[in-house]
């Protein structure tokens, strides 16, 4: 018998100190709540490794993540606030029934990589690598609801025909993008 209180405590001591946080302090689900999304203009970080980062791609950035989430039907209704129309509806209180939630994204780092590389040696020589921080924010609260970061590369060296020459940028974006959707629907399962 006193071996079995012994036990009890044991184990009552141990869950106690390694019991899990607390669901309300974490939300499992932190985007469930919200049927909108207003994509922000992406912004660079700072740093001189990032001042290579082409011009304009920023905002390529910005409308690549708003058509894929459009695409794929994330949330009912994806708003870019660069459009008028859009920024007018941003800037008024939302409708009855929409939540919105506010994506913030910035390129933390940008390795523009070398064609020659990628060219004579290949197997992921001079790659291009962007790496990008996305955060989620209650546009009322300003609460940080999930932030997340997503690494983009082009390992290719086949160009394609009439490609800009900051193709492998673009192909690098598509991965950060491809990346934050599969994010916010293994959050939402």
């Amino acid at each position: 018998m006193k071996h079995l209180k012994t036990a009890a405590l044991l184990i009552t001591i141990l869950l106690f100190c390694f019991r899990l946080p607390a669901a309300s302090q974490t939300p499992a689900k932190p985007l469930a709540n919200y049927n909108a999304i207003v994509v922000e203009k992406v912004a660079i970080e700072k740093s001189p490794q990032n001042d290579k980062f082409p011009e304009g791609y920023d905002a390529a950035l910005q409308r690549k993540i708003i058509e894929e989430l459009r695409k794929k039907k994330v949330f009912a209704d994806v708003i870019d606030p660069l459009i008028e129309e859009a920024f007018k509806r941003y800037n008024n209180p939302p409708p009855p029934g929409e939540r919105r939630v506010v994506l913030w994204t910035t390129i933390i780092d940008f390795k523009p990589g070398n064609r020659a590389l990628r060219y004579a040696v290949g197997w992921g020589a001079g790659a291009t690598k962007i790496k990008v921080r996305f955060v989620f924010k209650d546009p009322v609260s300003g609460e940080e609801k999930l932030m997340t970061t997503a690494q983009g590369k082009f390992l290719g060296f086949i160009s394609v025909v009439g490609s800009s020459r900051n193709h492998a940028v673009n192909e690098a974006s598509g991965d950060v993008v491809d990346a934050l959707i599969r994010d916010i629907k293994k959050i939402a399962e």
